[in-house]
């Protein structure tokens, strides 16, 4: 982001443009995102200020400033180019980068269950958040569901949540050995065939 620890430490946020402050902070967090009120009580701002600056952010408008902008210091965080925009939910707000992260750990691990478990119709809520995002509280990740819901990323079921393109059946091999069985017993009638006939 063109600013280190050490600039970090000495800059005075309140007498500088907040924006690339805010910029810093949500890519820093990383996938564990940053609350409203952890992003204002870090700049000093009151609540509906770091909202403002947010959803700025969140529509796409970047965060970043250009060198000469804003407050006459020198301080190198004046540098800082646009970012991209950011993504809120469950009260905190995630960079592009943290959340297109968190998307792809939530369809690997969908995948994962539904190729382990292709007859049950979705994987329970606590189990995905464990196995995709366990550093974020319960609320926050069904806040990230449901917006990945609306992208048609996952579905809700019964028990828990299904990647949408998902449908429960059995696979090939399965139908092959079902239809085995069925036939086995067809051909047997009131004669039930032993296991050990069936699985031939």
């Amino acid at each position: 982001l063109g600013v280190s620890e050490e600039d970090f430490s000495f800059a005075k946020p309140q007498t500088l443009n907040p924006k690339p402050y805010l910029t810093l902070f949500i890519a820093r967090a990383g996938e564990r995102g940053i609350s409203l009120d952890d992003a204002a009580g870090r700049l000093g701002l009151h609540p509906r200020e770091a909202e403002a600056l947010l959803e700025e952010g969140v529509r796409g408008q970047g965060l970043g400033i250009s060198k000469n902008e804003g407050d006459s210091s020198d301080a190198k965080p004046q540098t800082l180019t646009p970012n991209p925009c950011f993504v809120r939910a469950g009260g905190h707000v995630f960079s592009q980068d943290a959340f297109s992260a968190l998307r792809k750990k939530t369809e690997t691990a969908l995948a994962a269950f539904h190729k382990e478990q292709p007859l049950r119709p979705g994987m329970p809520r606590e189990a995905l958040r464990r196995a995709a995002a366990p550093h974020l509280e319960e609320s926050v990740f069904d806040a990230l569901l449901a917006l990945w819901e609306k992208e048609k990323l996952v579905a809700f079921a019964a028990e828990g949540a299904r990647l949408a393109a998902h449908a429960v059946g059995l696979s090939a091999e399965e139908r092959k050995a079902a239809a085995a069985i069925e036939s086995a017993f067809r051909k047997a009638g009131l004669a039930p065939p032993a296991p050990a006939d069936i699985v031939k």
